[in-house]
């Protein structure tokens, strides 16, 4: 089971209901001014999943009211669950139907089956899973289950139950099928740092518990699945310390492979070393940087607090800790969890803000991530589809979510919302006059020149620099959502090119990309292969031109006050290779 989508009803600022769709689009950044809402939307998610009530003290179940309203509206969180087949729901309540069964078919005799009984179902246990399995059951071509959490009361239901349950059971029902589910993992870099001591307490109301301490136990686990953080106090002081050193090491291998994908201050000399303190009643694990450093021509080991060290280090070991130690993934692949992550990476610097964005995309490939930015870098087109940015702005009090829409947005202030896209495409707002359809991107003015001239108005061409820079315009394309296509030369660069935006954008948007159709069936065919070379002999006298050469007889021809009655008369096969072109291009746009 996973989550499909999520749908907001009324909570905080949020006025209008509000759908995020993550089966279409694994990986959704929220742009937007301060104070326009995006932490909302995320604490909104978060508050559906009653595993997370007790996350950052709850804070996000309260002050839950749209305070800028005077109606008492409904708050509520929905979500649309998808399944693959019937039978994964059927096995979540399979100890509820053995104890159906166990008392109704003694009862009625014969055999169970499910879709046949139709006797009393409130005289037998664990009727109310058997009723809404039965409908499931009748609903199979369906496979989604729409599930609602009403925040006022924290109860779930399901809407075809609500008349046949109560709400305690169907409440239970759906908090089962909750429990399935994927974790949601949220991320605040200003509100939750890694405490320098942790106490080892296993009773969450001690005043000393802190919220680190189960991802502290998982570290221990993944070392080795019989370490425990909790069972440290019960171990003698040698078994002890042989057991931290193999857990920091094994963490501090972990550390330096991460590290050296966002490249800090990459140093081998730098470590983590993690101490077991008798103090009181509660025994505590002291965390401390150690830094190897040259003095007097030898190395000499010197400690810091994690804090002394940059803040971006300290965001990094956070992120670090919480990314790949959390106890409640489903399973060690990771699949399909929820990440919400608030203006993630604050503190980096901007090389490794772009390999955020890079891990990011990495982690959406199989898991969702909707995360809240200011920074450009964090919206880098190499990694993030631009189309799938959201925008959170708040007027009069109400909060709302929407995709971007290019209209209206010309020419913005510095101050706008839209600015960390303009950064992020490295384009002037002036571009987004662009109204033009059915574009084709060429490598240059010389291409644009060509196409102009001896194809109709079917297609609109916009030149770019050269093929390397093409890659540049198709974020642009998708975010103004264009209908277009991306053409190359048929030679080894324009195949490389090729490969490359394939790999940068995807298969699905990589059917947008070609290259010339070869003429001949010559191994390489670029622009000027178009042309018939007798004709060019013909009309300008030269032959086996140079590039200048060509340049020069292209712009002279373009500029020609009867360009088109020339054309007809001295140019019917090279116009007859591009029109085989045009058409090939039309028909991939259908």
């Amino acid at each position: 089971m996973r989550y499909k989508k999520f749908i907001i009803d009324g909570y905080r600022g949020i006025s209008e209901i509000t759908e995020i769709n993550i089966s279409k689009e694994s990986l959704i950044p929220i742009i937007g001014k301060n104070e326009s809402g995006k932490t909302t939307c995320l604490e909104a998610i978060l508050a559906f999943d009653y595993n997370n009530d007790n996350q950052y003290s709850g804070k996000h179940l309260e002050n839950i009211e749209n305070l800028y309203s005077t109606i008492e509206l409904p708050i509520k969180i929905s979500a649309e669950i998808e399944f693959e087949h019937f039978s994964i729901i059927e096995d979540v309540f399979q100890s509820e139907l053995e104890s159906f069964k166990s008392s109704y078919v003694p009862f009625v005799g014969g055999d169970f089956v499910l879709s046949e009984v139709d006797f009393e179902l409130n005289k037998f246990s664990g009727w109310e899973s058997v009723q809404m399995l039965q409908i499931l059951n009748e609903k199979q071509n369906e496979n989604c289950l729409l599930i609602q959490r009403d925040l006022r009361t924290k109860k779930y239901s399901i809407e075809f139950l609500n008349s046949l349950i109560d709400v305690e059971a169907n409440n239970s029902i759906c908090e089962k099928i909750v429990r399935e589910l994927p974790y949601t993992l949220y991320f605040d870099d200003f509100r939750d740092r890694l405490p320098e001591k942790i106490f080892i307490t296993s009773d969450e109301n001690h005043s000393s518990y802190s919220g680190w301490l189960p991802y502290i136990d998982e570290i221990f686990k993944v070392t080795k699945k019989d370490y425990s953080v909790y069972l440290l106090p019960n171990k003698n002081s040698s078994l002890r310390k042989s057991i931290l050193k193999e857990v920091q090491n094994a963490f501090n291998k972990k550390l330096l492979e991460e590290w050296s994908k966002y490249q800090f201050e990459h140093n081998d000399n730098i470590h983590v070393e993690i101490d077991y303190v008798e103090s009181g009643d509660l025994p505590y694990l002291e965390f401390k940087i150690v830094e190897k450093v040259l003095i007097d021509g030898n190395w000499e080991e010197r400690f810091f607090d994690i804090s002394d060290r940059s803040k971006g280090f300290y965001w990094y070991i956070n992120f670090m800790i919480k990314l790949h130690y959390n106890s409640e993934k489903r399973d060690l692949n990771d699949k399909d969890t929820v990440y919400l992550l608030d203006e993630p990476g604050s503190y980096l610097h901007t090389y490794a803000l772009n390999k955020l964005a890079e891990q990011l995309k990495n982690i959406s490939v199989d898991n969702k991530v909707i995360y809240c930015t200011h920074s450009h870098n964090l919206l880098n087109p190499e990694f993030i589809p631009i189309n799938s940015i959201r925008l959170a702005e708040k007027k009069e009090g109400k909060i709302s979510l929407k995709k971007l829409d290019h209209k209206g947005i010309i020419r913005p202030q510095k101050n706008s919302a839209y600015q960390s896209i303009f950064d992020a495409l490295e384009v002037r707002p002036p571009l987004l006059d662009f109204q033009y359809e059915n574009i084709i991107l060429v490598e240059g003015i010389y291409d644009y020149y060509a196409f102009t001239m001896f194809t109709g108005d079917k297609l609109s061409y916009f030149p770019c620099v050269s093929a390397s820079s093409m890659i540049n315009q198709i974020p642009y394309m998708i975010f103004l959502g264009k209908k277009y296509l991306a053409l190359w030369d048929n030679d080894n660069e324009g195949r490389e090119r090729l490969k490359k935006a394939i790999e940068t954008f995807g298969e699905i948007e990589g059917k947008k990309f070609l290259i010339l159709e070869s003429i001949d069936n010559k191994k390489n065919t670029r622009l000027e292969e178009y042309f018939n070379e007798n004709e060019m002999f013909s009309y300008s006298g030269l032959k086996n031109l140079t590039k200048p050469a060509f340049c020069k007889f292209v712009l002279d021809l373009y500029y020609k006050n009867d360009r088109a009655s020339i054309i007809e008369k001295a140019f019917p096969l090279t116009k007859k290779n591009f029109k085989m072109m045009e058409q090939k291009l039309v028909t991939r746009l259908e």
